[in-house]
């Protein structure tokens, strides 16, 4: 069933909307995750899509994830980095993983996410290439970042109707600057919807992470909050070196996010 359903996809997505995309089986032979890389008309850069198969039919949420910056030296899709695909299966989240491409220092999320329409759009196309793909339409978005990305996630925030779709938001190693929408959403999220929500922050601490000032910050402003609802994961280590920054997807746990997210019965 898996292998005829992994053949279909493949064939969907060679026509999918005249736009140039290529679908692989992921993990062995029974393709538990399908990996979908994407170019599409709406998005500067390549869209990488992760469809879990085993849950293809109950898929409810959109878990889009932002990588940082995009070091010349780095590959954010080697597997022994960010092993995206099995992150997402361990965590049994009915989730589709949207991880749009960026250049340089988060330089295309910036540009892109900074005006309020086309972030809106992008949001409304993906749902369609994803009904394409698997002929569900979730509503419900996870939204996390790693490193640079934070930026652009607090701009993303200040969009009303991306704000209150958005049911659980994640943090990785991502508090360079500033956060205060990012704030504010946990605020409202905690007094509106009777903490149906999930923040996750995770951060590298040590005489050299620069992260970990921002991230005090956010232990001191939610420390009276309920602790099943922020959870704020200090990683300890001797300094913040460039393996444990990238490291802290697995150790503090994209798995571990979107696990947690799933758990809730959102409104």
């Amino acid at each position: 069933m898996k292998t005829m359903i992994l053949i279909l996809l493949t064939i969907f997505t060679s026509i999918l909307r005249g736009e140039e995309n290529n679908c692989i089986g992921y993990s062995d032979s029974n393709a538990e995750v399908l990996h979908c890389v994407i170019k599409p008309t709406y998005y500067n850069e390549k869209i990488h899509l992760y469809i879990p198969l085993e849950s293809i039919e109950k898929i409810t949420t959109m878990a889009i994830h932002l990588h940082g910056f995009n070091l010349d030296h780095y590959d954010h899709f080697n597997k022994s980095y960010g092993d995206y695909g099995k992150y997402l299966i361990t965590s049994k989240a009915n989730a589709v993983l949207v991880i749009p491409e960026s250049r340089g220092k988060s330089e295309t999320y910036n540009s892109y996410f900074s005006d309020e329409k086309r972030t809106e759009f992008f949001i409304s196309e993906l749902k369609k290439t994803i009904y394409d793909l698997i002929h569900e339409s979730p509503q419900t978005i996870f939204l996390s970042g790693h490193s640079g990305s934070y930026k652009s996630l607090n701009q993303i925030l200040k969009y009303k109707s991306v704000f209150e779709s958005v049911k659980a938001v994640g943090l990785f190693d991502a508090t360079y600057g500033d956060t205060g929408q990012i704030q504010k959403w946990v605020r409202e999220n905690y007094k509106n919807q009777n903490g149906d929500f999930i923040f996750y922050n995770v951060y590298v601490t040590g005489e050299k992470a620069t992260a970990e000032k921002g991230s005090l910050i956010l232990q001191k402003t939610f420390r009276d909050y309920e602790k099943d609802n922020i959870i704020l994961l200090p990683i300890k280590g001797p300094g913040e070196t460039l393996d444990q920054h990238f490291n802290i997807l697995k150790v503090g746990g994209l798995t571990q996010f979107w696990e947690k997210a799933s758990t809730l019965k959102f409104k």
